[in-house]
C-alpha cells in the first residue's frame, strides 16, 4: 500500500492508535477524516493536526453509523480506506452473573457490530474505485485473551475471523482486507482497568503506528507484533497453556 495519496476515515480517531495513526498518514501525504463521540477531543486533534477533517459520531448507534457513511460518501467520493479503529474496554466480573455484564456500554456494539456494519456499508462504494482499504484493528488478545476482559477479547476474536471470511470473499475485488493486532498501548482504553492492573509493557502510540505504516507498505494482510507472529506459529494446545500462563489462579493479567 502506497501511504500518499488516499482519503482515509478512522474511527475513534482523537486519540490512542487513532490518532497517532492520522499523524502518522496525513504527515505521509494522505488526506485522513476522523470520528469520534467526543466533540472536544476532535477539534483538540484537528488543532494539533489541522489537515485533519472530523464528524462527531457514536459508531456505537446504527442510525449514527448510517449517517456517517452517507456524509463521507458525499462529501469524499474519492474515500478508499476505512480504518476500523473505535473500541471499548471493560473489566467484567462474570461471577457477579448480568450484574456487572451490564452495567456499563456494550462493548460488543463499539467494538464488532460497528466494524461489520460500517464495512457492509463502504463495500459497495470502495467497489467502484479501482483499489481500496477495509482495515480492521483488532487486538492480540483476541488471540491470547486476558480474563479480566472477556467481551473484548471475545469481540476482537470475532472481528479477527470476520477479517479473514471478509478478505477470503473480496479476494477476487480492488478492495484489500487488513487486520491490525496490536499489543498494549497507551492510550485512553478502560483507565481503571489499567491502573488497578497495568500491563508491563505498553508502546507509545507513535511507535505503534510506525510499526503499522511499515506493515501497510509492506502489503501485509494482517500486522503483527513479532511475539505475536511467533505464537500464531505454535500448535493450538500451546496457546491453551499460553492462556494459562497468562490468566493465573491469583486473577491479575500480567502483560
Amino acid at each position: 500500500m502506497e501511504l500518499a495519496g488516499h482519503h482515509i476515515l478512522i474511527t475513534g480517531g482523537s486519540s490512542g492508535i487513532g490518532l497517532a495513526l492520522a499523524r502518522a498518514l496525513s504527515q505521509a501525504g494522505s488526506k485522513v477524516i476522523i470520528c469520534g463521540r467526543r466533540e472536544d477531543r476532535l477539534k483538540a486533534a484537528q488543532a494539533a493536526i489541522p489537515s485533519l477533517d472530523i464528524r462527531v459520531c457514536d459508531i456505537a448507534q446504527p442510525a449514527q453509523r448510517e449517517d456517517l457513511f452517507s456524509w463521507v460518501s458525499e462529501n469524499y467520493p474519492q474515500l478508499d480506506v476505512l480504518v476500523n479503529n473505535a473500541g471499548i474496554q471493560r473489566s467484567i466480573d462474570l461471577s457477579t452473573g448480568t450484574e456487572d455484564l451490564f452495567s456499563g456500554p456494550d462493548e460488543f456494539a463499539t467494538n464488532l457490530l460497528a466494524p461489520i456494519h460500517l464495512c457492509g456499508l463502504f463495500i459497495p462504494f470502495f467497489l467502484k474505485q479501482e483499489t481500496s482499504y477495509l482495515i480492521n484493528i483488532s487486538s492480540d488478545l483476541g488471540i491470547t485473551p486476558a480474563a479480566e476482559y472477556p467481551i473484548y477479547c471475545a469481540g476482537k476474536s470475532a472481528l479477527h475471523t470476520y477479517s479473514q471470511c471478509l478478505r477470503h470473499q473480496l479476494r477476487h475485488t480492488g478492495i484489500h482486507v487488513v487486520e491490525i493486532l496490536p499489543p498494549a498501548v497507551v492510550s485512553g482504553l478502560n483507565p481503571e482497568g489499567r491502573a488497578k492492573n497495568p500491563p508491563r509493557h505498553m508502546m507509545a502510540p507513535d511507535d505503534y503506528a510506525a510499526f503499522v505504516l511499515r506493515g501497510l507498505e509492506a502489503g501485509y494482510p494482517e500486522i503483527l507484533t513479532p511475539r505475536l507472529q511467533e505464537l500464531k506459529q505454535r500448535p493450538w494446545g500451546e496457546l491453551d497453556s499460553i492462556f494459562g500462563k497468562m490468566n493465573p489462579p491469583d486473577w491479575p493479567n500480567p502483560l
